[in-house]
């Protein structure tokens, strides 16, 4: 084989791709799935390229924030197979100044991640076989085969029956969201956030059978010591909690990084046999989501809290809808 002559120019390939998303793991995921359906649309097959971004582990406490190489968190091979389904290739990250925070954190396709999860209400025939159902059962978190997970799951599912779980997102990022952010432009009124009294008195009016309920939730950025929540609720409801760090040490939770225990948190919600959250959080759209795109059914005791009345809501949109009133099929009021 002859050399290249010096002269001869050397074609770098730069696909798409962005640094990090400096969302949540669920809003990382949509980042993603976004890049994916961008790249496999483009015209010209030579250019379905991507670059896979880095992981941000997003601590509430920015100073306990990091970052992780994307195959320190998912399972690198198993989500190379999928892109190759679907026409994509993966070219090293290049040497990239971005323009903003949106093009550095790709929340351009981070949008196009959130409509295409919404679009899928309309695809019922198609929705398990889509690519936004392929790219959920092909992101594998690299936790899930540890052993710290499957002690976890072991004492949550096999020893304590635990198949009611619930999102309490009461943290305090979440106050200040829905107080400046979300309520001001709701056009109806909902109930994003409620104390966790607030949230079981719920589930016990719609569940009256249910005595014990595992709890997903930052713990570290609670209002309230646990303890304290717990007493609260069993005092209002006769309902008792359980949180992952009641089957760890402390000293394996104090030294979890943020993105570890939020995928702990999020591949445990996907076991539960009924599951409350509330529409407006992608942890508990997602982990719809991921629950029908993994068995090809909807979870029939899905629930969320949000909507503005004494019970439950029961999920009916597979965890593609953020309206309230629209995640359980019902008309809006007047």
């Amino acid at each position: 084989m002859t050399d290249l002559p010096a002269s001869t120019p050397v074609v770098t390939r730069v696909g798409l791709g962005f640094d990090y998303n400096d969302g949540g793991i669920s809003n990382q995921k949509l980042a993603l799935l976004g890049l994916v359906i961008n790249a496999s649309r483009m015209p010209d097959p030579a250019d379905r390229f991507i670059y896979l971004p880095r992981i941000y582990s997003r601590d509430q406490d920015e100073s306990k924030s990091t970052f992780y190489a994307f195959g320190d968190v998912f399972w690198t091979e198993i989500f190379v197979e999928f892109l190759n389904r679907w026409g994509v290739g993966i070219v090293p990250i290049p040497a990239v100044e971005y323009a903003d925070r949106i093009e550095r954190g790709g929340w351009n396709h981070f949008h196009l991640g959130a409509a295409h999860l919404g679009s899928i209400a309309e695809k019922e025939e198609t929705a398990a076989t889509d690519i936004i159902s392929d790219f959920c059962r092909s992101l594998v978190p690299r936790i899930r085969s540890s052993t710290l997970f499957q002690a976890l799951c072991s004492e949550i599912f096999h020893k304590n029956n635990l198949s009611v779980m619930a999102q309490f997102r009461i943290e305090g990022d979440w106050a200040s969201y829905c107080r400046y952010n979300l309520d001001p432009v709701l056009v109806r009124p909902e109930q994003n956030y409620l104390t966790p009294v607030e949230i079981c008195t719920k589930i016990k009016r719609s569940l009256p059978d249910v005595k014990q309920l595992y709890v997903f939730c930052d713990e570290r950025y609670a209002p309230q010591p646990k303890h304290l929540i717990n007493q609260a609720v069993e005092d209002a409801t006769g309902i008792r909690l359980f949180w992952k760090t009641d089957f760890m040490d402390p000293e394996t939770y104090r030294n979890m990084s943020a993105i570890d225990a939020s995928l702990i948190d999020f591949e445990i919600s996907k076991l539960a046999s009924t599951f409350i959250g509330l529409s407006r959080s992608t942890f508990s759209n997602m982990s719809a989501f991921e629950r029908f795109s993994e068995n090809f059914a909807s979870l029939s005791h899905d629930y969320i809290y949000n909507l503005p009345q004494e019970n439950l809501g029961l999920r009916v949109d597979k965890g593609t809808r953020v309206d309230p009133w629209e995640t359980c099929g019902l008309p809006w009021p007047n």
